[in-house]
């Protein structure tokens, strides 16, 4: 962990993690949440719409889109799971980070190893909360499913797209607070593994541990 007297250089620049957590849903509002967007979570109407950018709203478009395409086919199998597929779990439980150009104390990683690249990170950084979704990417300028971290206040931190500078232009996701709920080292995201998703997809979000 790189530090500046004695304290993670991440968190001097966006402050510690805490339960007490703002973000903005997939319909674009500024709402409280508790840590980990679980069940309990409830956007406030007194605070205002915030407006998406065009690589927002294409990528909630897309995510929407195959919520419904995959409502449509009316699988057996999932007919009582709490959600029909990851893209509803996304709706509801996931929330905007900001793009962002990476903190100091946090440098590039290799390219097509976003889930472990951004638990590396958030091993490396306390402050910061594994997260995961769906993202746009500057270069490609399409949704990509994707990992990275994300700060108390909601920024996002991409050490996998960062390297060339640009990062990504749009990102949504869960934040996974519960330490159960990580990918492997070397391999893929908590929302691609069956053994993790499928219990999430069948019997909903778990009950949150509180955060250190």
């Amino acid at each position: 962990m790189h530090a500046t007297g004695g304290r993670d250089t991440v968190t001097a620049s966006f402050g510690r993690r805490d339960t007490a957590r703002h973000r903005r849903t997939a319909a674009g509002s500024l709402g409280s949440v508790r840590a980990g967007g679980g069940p309990e979570s409830k956007v406030s109407a007194s605070l205002p719409v915030m407006t998406l950018t065009p690589a927002e709203r294409m990528l909630i478009g897309f995510i929407r889109q195959q919520a419904e395409l995959e409502r449509s086919f009316d699988r057996w199998g999932t007919v009582d799971w709490t959600y029909r597929s990851v893209y509803d779990f996304l709706l509801a439980h996931g929330q905007w980070c900001t793009p962002a150009a990476l903190p100091s104390g946090v440098g590039p990683m290799p390219e097509r190893h976003c889930y472990a690249n951004a638990r590396r990170t958030e091993l490396a950084h306390p402050s910061l909360v594994y997260t995961e979704g769906w993202a746009v990417s500057v270069h490609a300028g399409t949704p990509f499913a994707h990992g990275w971290c994300t700060t108390a206040e909601g920024v996002a931190v991409d050490p996998t797209w960062s390297w060339s500078g640009a990062g990504g232009s749009a990102y949504f996701g869960v934040l996974f607070t519960d330490s159960a709920l990580r990918p492997g080292l070397d391999g893929g995201g908590v929302l691609e593994d069956p053994e993790t998703a499928f219990p999430l997809l069948r019997d909903g979000w778990p009950l949150e541990q509180p955060l250190p």
